[in-house]
């Protein structure tokens, strides 16, 4: 875990060595379509908004490692409600503040 460290190399060495291959683990134990369970819980919002965060300070090098999570986070962010509209509202993209805390 990333303790005190908030620049670039500490979030991208914690999100390659640490991170995605948990989360990649537990994502192809369960099925590989939601990370617990057989339908969508608040655990795969969370994670979609996470991994959408990581791709923003991920080296092009690094992306391979994420790639199941990149099309986890894609299916949760287009999954709908029954009137049609996106589950995931668009303000949970907005809430980048840790953004401004990072030092380069």
């Amino acid at each position: 875990m990333i303790k005190g460290k908030t620049d670039k190399k500490s979030v991208q060495e914690f999100a390659v060595n640490n991170f995605a291959p948990i989360f990649n683990k537990q994502l192809e134990e369960n099925g590989g379509e939601f990370i617990v369970g057989k339908k969508i819980t608040w655990l795969d919002f969370l994670l979609a908004d996470a991994i959408d965060g990581i791709f923003e300070r991920i080296k092009p090098q690094n992306l391979e490692i994420f790639k199941k999570l990149e099309i986890h986070r894609d299916r949760i962010f287009e999954t709908k409600n029954d009137d049609g509209s996106l589950r995931l509202i668009k303000t949970i993209q907005k809430r980048r503040d840790f953004d401004e805390n990072l030092q380069e």
